[in-house]
């Protein structure tokens, strides 16, 4: 039996939330009546096992309210099975408590200021709209991008999602070619890009920058109208990048332990001054392969 609560204010909120922490048995939604600021600390959500918990953000009209973290405050989730759906999080945290835990996103947008952190899971399972947004995606918390097409909605103004920790898609490999995942926001990354085989990550923000590290044999795809500057990127496990329409700014080395990592491309590479594509050395000690771009501009189609 799922049970309904109503809350419009942080009393309110919390008070539901302590609730499902307190039940063995059940399920609840928690339906917001309007926007909420947070006055102080929401209770960190603790649920048993096999009671679900709900937060949604509908307004009944097919619009949204929002929750407003007031910059340090949000969600901290402990255990559980958390849903948030049809919510806005503005200026607000979404926290790891204390020990591993994972929280489901469907259909919300992001504005202004928001962080995931203390080693959450974020399982992305409809899309989300960025309306003049920054969303970090701190060290020791995932993001795993789970929607097919546009996964990362470009709203009002210019958004920005920086990783530091791991961007996974590992859920739609079974989709073969139609598993690609849409990013059409800015991407600042300097941790870990994790795409299973069969998949693609594709960016398509007007100003990326990567210099991290890409695992999986899954495709990392600079595409149509973007501009990308790549720093020292480490492509490990097959890992593999396709540009298509796109300006690639090369600063740093491309290092790949495994042959089968490659770049196919039909784009525009500029180099800023010279740069090199590295394949480091195996265990028989071969002399690592170096090539060096020296050249602005280097036009290609493969």
């Amino acid at each position: 039996m799922t049970t309904t609560l109503t809350a419009s204010t942080t009393a309110q909120l919390n008070q539901g939330i302590a609730t499902a922490n307190a039940a063995i048995a059940g399920g609840f939604i928690i339906a917001l009546q309007g926007n909420i600021t947070e006055t102080t600390q929401l209770h960190a959500i603790d649920l048993q096992s096999g009671v679900p918990l709900t937060i949604d953000g509908s307004n009944g009209s097919g619009g949204i309210y929002t929750l407003n973290g007031a910059g340090s405050r949000g969600f901290v989730v402990d255990a559980g099975s958390v849903t948030i759906q049809n919510l806005g999080l503005s200026n607000a945290v979404l926290s790891g408590g204390s020990s591993a835990a994972t929280v489901t996103l469907a259909n919300d947008s992001f504005s202004r200021n928001v962080a995931i952190t203390h080693g959450l899971t974020v399982d992305e399972i409809a899309p989300i709209t960025f309306n003049s947004s920054t969303v970090t995606n701190q060290t020791g918390s995932t993001f795993d991008v789970g929607v097919i097409g546009s996964a990362f909605v470009a709203g009002l103004g210019v958004s920005r999602f920086i990783n530091k920790g791991t961007m996974v898609q590992t859920s739609l490999a079974d989709a073969g070619s139609l598993g690609v995942s849409e990013i059409h926001v800015d991407v600042t990354d300097t941790g870990t890009l994790s795409v299973t085989d069969g998949s693609n990550l594709r960016f398509f923000g007007a100003h990326n920058s990567f210099s991290g590290t890409y695992v999986g044999a899954g495709m990392v795809d600079y595409w149509t109208g973007s501009i990308n500057a790549l720093g020292t990127i480490n492509m490990t496990n097959g890992a593999c990048t396709t540009v298509r329409g796109a300006i690639v700014n090369q600063n740093g080395a491309v290092i790949s332990p495994n042959p089968a990592a490659k770049m196919s491309s039909s784009h525009r590479l500029e180099a800023a001054g010279s740069c090199s594509l590295l394949q480091a050395p195996t265990r028989a000690r071969s002399p690592a392969l170096a090539v060096t771009v020296t050249r602005t501009a280097v036009s290609s189609s493969i």
